[in-house]
């Protein structure tokens, strides 16, 4: 009897971890069309929007690299991040797979979260063959990061 609940709860865990996967994407998406939108309205490229003052912005660019826009120069750059990604994508499953089978709870968020943020900047370089950033943190008003998204919130936690 132990093998059957066990296995109930591997699935029970799996299509949670799926749907919340799902979710996390729909939510990276829906971000990032909104300030889409709302800088071609308005260019908050150029004019950020104030949420607190001197400590977190949203200012609206694209990145055609990787984290920190590394690569963004490189002219291959897309071409190996759409070739990388799905690759990266089958491990990343692959990992997610095991830990849900070895009931490692902190490594199946871990994946989820990873698995997530890779799904949401990917369909930005297959669709717009770049990534929308959108937030951006300042400490003493000085950027401690570089303009980042939803998606790159999921990767880092």
């Amino acid at each position: 009897m132990q093998g059957t609940w066990s296995n109930r709860r591997k699935l029970i865990t799996a299509i949670i971890v799926i749907a919340s996967i799902i979710l996390l994407v729909g939510v990276d998406q829906g971000f990032k069309y909104l300030f889409l939108k709302i800088n071609n309205q308005r260019n908050i490229a150029v004019y950020p929007i104030k949420v607190i003052k001197n400590f977190f912005y949203f200012t609206f660019v694209y990145n055609t690299g990787s984290a920190y826009s590394f690569l963004a120069d490189a002219s291959w750059a897309q071409t190996f991040f759409k070739i990388l990604t799905p690759i990266a994508l089958l491990g990343f499953s692959y990992f997610l797979y095991y830990a849900i089978k070895k009931q490692y709870l902190v490594l199946t968020i871990a994946l989820g979260l990873v698995i997530a943020g890779t799904i949401g900047n990917f369909l930005d370089r297959l669709i717009l063959n770049k990534v929308i950033d959108f937030l951006t943190i300042l400490i003493g008003g000085n950027r401690i990061f570089g303009v980042f998204n939803i998606a790159a919130v999921f990767l880092s936690v």
